[in-house]
């Protein structure tokens, strides 16, 4: 039995921070699915209230979903959260489990991404986070259409076990939006939505 509780401040701020935070852009928020899996498929709030949240859980070193992971058709990604070697206060260390633990790799490659290209909107580096996944284990992935623009996925990984290298050398790859730029041997695209390095980017057409 599970029992989910809402909060409207909640949603509200975490919706305002999506949606006007970074001037506009939209803030990058991150959850952990929750521990509460075991047998059964469910996400913790608020993890599950609302698409535009980046929702990951844990795999362990056999790159199969931890038992206790959440999972469902709102997780998106996965990382390590499975017997993960942690500091303690005291000079001391321990190793533990969850899901809170597999979420901050993911946070951590959102804000190297926009320390290496900080004009990225919010659904930018999530849609770079999720199509830059590794496939691990043996699941079943599917692409859902318009319910997976990012790739295939599977309701125990998501789109699959997050690549720090792979989303960050592509957000550094990209250029600013909304200029002009100039093709090396053809012409001027105006609003080109991705744009990678070896093109030239100039403000005009001359």
């Amino acid at each position: 039995y599970y029992v989910c509780l809402h909060s409207v401040l909640l949603e509200e701020a975490l919706l305002n921070a999506v949606t006007e935070g970074r001037e506009g852009k939209g803030c990058v928020v991150v959850f952990s699915s929750g521990n509460a899996a075991k047998n059964r498929m469910v996400v913790d709030y608020p993890a599950c209230f609302t698409p535009e949240l980046l929702v990951v859980g844990s795999i362990n070193a056999q790159e199969k979903k931890s038992t206790f992971s959440g999972y469902g058709s709102t997780l998106d990604v996965v990382a390590p959260g499975e017997d993960i070697y942690l500091t303690m206060y005291g000079d001391s260390y321990i190793i533990d489990s969850g899901t809170s633990f597999a979420a901050p790799h993911v946070s951590a490659i959102a804000s190297l991404m926009l320390s290496v290209n900080p004009t990225l909107t919010r659904k930018e580096v999530v849609d770079i986070i999720e199509s830059t996944t590794q496939k691990v284990g043996d699941y079943d992935y599917i692409d859902y259409g318009f319910a997976s623009p990012n790739g295939s996925r599977h309701v125990s990984v998501g789109y699959g076990l997050v690549d720090a290298h792979a989303a960050v050398e592509y957000a550094a790859n990209m250029y600013i939006q909304n200029k002009i730029y100039s093709v090396p041997d053809g012409p001027a695209v105006e609003r080109a939505h991705t744009i990678y390095a070896g093109y030239a980017v100039t403000d005009s057409k001359a």
